[in-house]
């Protein structure tokens, strides 16, 4: 299984800035989960335990409002979820479920708290990933919401 993570790891975008034995140390920390369609992997408002890097599959992420359904998003292969609960102790802010057969390598919050603790160069490596992937989250939802406000404004 830890060559499996191991492998996962080494074609990821995610991890492109670690090298072979980093991605090797890395490996130890995370574990493979596997989900079927429908499956909720993540409910808004339980608190993040960890990230998921999406290995094969796609997830959808939504939020439920005057008990409408809204999809705020797909995931795929390659993509990261529940970033934010290394983080923070907050809720989570959406639902995430399996558009099909989904599989995660995930990193809880005690694991990555013991990778912070152990490896610190690759500790700050990954924080690195992770502020580059919400920082290009944040971009796009500003342009999201200028576009919408221009639409409605016009």
């Amino acid at each position: 299984m830890r060559n499996d993570i191991f492998f996962y790891l080494k074609w990821l975008k995610f991890a492109e800035i670690f090298n072979e034995d980093e991605l090797e140390i890395l490996s130890e920390y995370f574990q493979e989960i596997r989900y079927n369609s429908g499956d909720k992997i993540y409910s808004k408002g339980t608190v993040g335990i960890g990230m998921g890097i999406i290995v094969k599959g796609q997830v959808e992420v939504s939020i439920t409002e005057s008990e409408q359904k809204i999809i705020l998003a797909k995931v795929g292969e390659n993509e990261t979820i529940g970033e934010l609960s290394l983080l923070s102790d907050e809720p989570r802010s959406a639902d995430v479920t399996a558009s099909g057969i989904v599989t995660l390598i995930v990193i809880s919050k005690p694991k990555f708290e013991e990778l912070f603790k152990e490896e610190p160069v690759i500790s700050s490596k990954f924080l690195l990933q992770i502020t580059r992937i919400l920082s290009q989250r944040i971009r796009n939802s500003n342009l999201q919401i200028s576009k919408n406000y221009w639409r409605k404004n016009a």
